[in-house]
């Protein structure tokens, strides 16, 4: 919050406080664990899309479009789990409609008024957490595993997804590649699901 909108979102993200805490693993995050039915240890990782760094604790696509069946998997699970991102998002601008638009305000009211509204936001979830849950207002899955898009939606004018902007900085670790890849390894054997390769 306070940024100008024409800086990418990936270099607000790493020139923020919580990027530089998570940098310096002071943001108290849970220590690796392993997944379901494995005994390797995998480390608490944050969704992201293209617009930020792949890092260890942080999880983007795999690049490209001439990719491996188990990239687009990857791609398509990681794709799924930030759509929990964007109903968070698309709930709270229900509630508060000045989101939906550019605020003609200067950048230091903005940002209190984007404070307010998280607050309020997460004080309304905490006491009424279902309210907004209803099936057809969020993003909901059939049994067959496809996603049906939530009214929500509508309020995005590109269609239903919000597009960030690139990031620059492309370089990742060969850490980050390894932990990237035994997600993906992952998903395509003990985590996989049977609807899965339907959706790629």
């Amino acid at each position: 919050m306070g940024s100008n909108g024409r800086n990418s979102d990936g270099g607000v993200f790493a020139n923020s406080s919580f990027a530089h805490a998570l940098a310096n693993e002071a943001l108290n995050m849970p220590v690796p664990k392993p997944l379901l039915d494995l005994d390797k240890s995998m480390p608490f990782v944050i969704v992201a899309d293209d617009a930020f760094a792949l890092n260890e604790h942080i999880m983007k696509p795999f690049p490209g479009r001439n990719l491996l069946p188990s990239q687009r998997i990857f791609n398509y699970r990681l794709s799924r789990a930030r759509r929990k991102i964007e109903n968070a998002f698309g709930i709270m601008t229900a509630r508060f409609r000045v989101l939906r638009s550019p605020i003609q305000l200067d950048a230091a009211k903005t940002t209190i008024v984007t404070k307010a509204c998280v607050v309020l936001h997460n004080m309304l979830m905490g006491r009424s957490e279902n309210s907004y849950a209803l099936k057809g207002f969020l993003d909901y899955m059939t049994e067959d595993g496809a996603i049906i898009d939530g009214a929500f939606r509508q309020h995005f004018s590109n269609g239903g997804t919000m597009t960030l902007e690139p990031s620059i900085n492309r370089n990742a670790t060969q850490t980050a590649r390894e932990i990237r890849k035994e997600f993906k390894n992952y998903f395509m054997s003990t985590g996989e699901v049977p609807w899965q390769f339907k959706r790629i």
